[in-house]
């Protein structure tokens, strides 16, 4: 719970990006693997 509450987890499936220390995406719900490799190709 208390992971939860320090990353603001409020349901899952639920998907951060970070990139250099600073949260670049945050989205709850689900996510085909189409949208995951273009996710991971825009923020990689």
């Amino acid at each position: 719970a208390e992971v939860s509450q320090h990353f603001g987890i409020s349901g899952i499936p639920l998907v951060k990006l970070y990139k250099n220390g600073k949260e670049v995406y945050d989205k709850t719900g689900y996510h085909s693997q189409e949208e995951l490799q273009a996710l991971l190709d825009k923020y990689l």
